[in-house]
């Protein structure tokens, strides 16, 4: 017998194998949700074995990257021959495409001339984090299909990676564990209606509704007494405005900036701003292979002291969205948290002190509890938004919004939180209803209910999903 009738034979014998588990599995998801390997956020991990793929599906597979431009090699072996296909995704290829915009593989398997009937695929990266490989059906793939993926290289890592140990957040309050029963929601809000549109003032009652200027992202000072926000209509810049629409001035003059955010003793102002970067699509030809790369600006921290307007540039990566400064720490220095391609990043200005509290590029609009302990931030759950929180370390992270399917069919979505001042409460935008309105939650994720029960005065409200910071509350 020839060796390459065995190894047909064996192959064929797993196959079989494969079919018999299937059949007796009744090809189930591990768990309940998302099915394995359905998308990004169920990934699979490589097992080294072979797998079935089904007509029509679209099977993830996830792996690490050092970001050394170390080689990276992948190849798939499929049965029937040329049934099946793959495509290489990046976190960046990957972000754009939850943010809904164009986004393509970097790169695809293509026939290995040194062994017939696989496809191969090599690059290399300088951007560390999580990568991907879709396995899917091609040349109209009409029965199960059988294949082997296997991803080489000396910077990736086939397990996810491990927690990265963090500074200790200040500690709540000793006692029993539970937190004390909450008051009744007290303070002020401020809102946008929309991006560019009406900034709205309203205590936590409800009473005292009063326009206060237009822009995005509106933010409370520490003491209360000023609100910073960003305006793209000229003169564009970041915007600082007295509590009673008083004094509106302009602290940076920059044509696309966004996410104001006060230093603890509000004495500075920190935000992100485009500059640089891939701001067209560009298209990039190579052996007479032409391809389009979408637009992928840049959105640089900067700092401005609104005393002087001296400005700087903290140490941070190229792509840096929706920051916020935190409170002071228990060790008496304070952090930038901010998303960036691979998921949400702290650091201190230096960039001395740098991790991840999340590793998932979908999250957004992170916020920091009054105390520092904890953080809420915006999800993208593949077709809709909700609301997490977790420990400022990145500890204990909980989905605290299940928001329902809305009577139009359509899935609803929950986005933008904002803490209350005494950490009990978190008010947040939700569009169950319909419409979009401000809910308000209990910390923990119970109690959810509109905040403003008798309306807003006919004001109406819109959500973008462009990571805004649409609410910001003070005492």
């Amino acid at each position: 017998m020839s060796r390459t009738n065995s190894t047909s034979r064996a192959v064929a014998l797993t196959m079989g194998l494969l079919l018999i588990l299937s059949l007796l599995a009744g090809v189930c998801p591990a768990s309940a949700g998302e099915p394995a390997g359905s998308g990004p956020d169920s990934a699979q991990r490589l097992s080294g074995d072979w797998s079935t793929h089904q007509p029509g599906a679209s099977t993830w597979y996830a792996f690490e990257y050092a970001g050394d431009s170390s080689q990276v090699t992948i190849r798939l072996q499929a049965e029937p021959p040329d049934s099946l296909a793959f495509g290489v995704w990046t976190p960046g290829n990957v972000r754009d495409w939850r943010l809904g915009l164009k986004a393509e593989p970097v790169g695809r398997g293509s026939p290995d001339s040194g062994s017939p009937g696989r496809l191969a695929w090599s690059g290399s990266f300088t951007v560390a984090g999580t990568y991907y490989v879709v396995v899917e059906g091609q040349g109209g793939q009409s029965e199960t299909s059988y294949y082997l993926l296997e991803i080489e290289g000396t910077g990736v890592t086939l397990s996810a990676p491990a927690p990265t140990p963090t500074p200790t957040p200040r500690a709540q309050p000793a006692g029993s564990g539970s937190r004390p029963a909450a008051a009744p929601p007290a303070g002020r809000l401020v809102f946008q209606t929309s991006m560019g549109g009406p900034i709205y003032v309203v205590n936590a009652d409800g009473s005292e509704l009063r326009r206060l200027t237009d822009g995005m992202d509106p933010t409370w000072s520490p003491d209360g007494r000023e609100v910073a926000f960003a305006r793209w209509r000229d003169p564009r810049g970041i915007w600082v405005i007295a509590a009673d629409g008083s004094n509106e001035w302009r602290a940076f003059d920059w044509g696309e900036a966004r996410w104001p955010s006060w230093s603890p003793d509000g004495s500075q102002i920190l935000f992100s701003r485009q500059y640089g970067g891939r701001t067209d699509e560009t298209e990039r030809c190579f052996w007479g292979f032409c391809f389009t790369l979408p637009a992928h600006p840049h959105w640089k921290l900067g700092i401005v002291r609104t005393a002087d307007g001296e400005f700087r540039e903290p140490k941070a990566p190229n792509y840096c969205l929706a920051p916020t400064w935190s409170p002071i720490l228990d060790d008496g220095s304070s952090r930038l948290l901010y998303a960036d391609e691979q998921g949400l990043k702290v650091q201190n200005e230096d960039a001395s002190v740098a991790y991840f509290i999340t590793r998932d590029s979908r999250d957004t609009s992170p916020v920091w509890s009054s105390d520092g302990s904890r953080v809420a931030f915006t999800r993208r759950q593949h077709d809709h938004w909700e609301v997490y929180v977790a420990d400022a370390d990145g500890r204990n992270p909980r989905r605290l919004t299940d928001t329902p399917v809305r009577a139009d069919g359509e899935l609803g979505n929950s986005a933008a939180p904002a803490w209350s001042p005494d950490g009990q409460y978190l008010a947040f935008l939700t569009d169950r209803s319909g419409k979009w309105e401000i809910w308000i939650m209990r910390a923990d994720g119970t109690q959810q209910k509109p905040m403003f029960p008798g309306g807003l005065g006919g004001i109406s409200l819109d959500y973008a999903s462009l990571g805004e910071r649409a609410i910001s509350w003070t005492r």
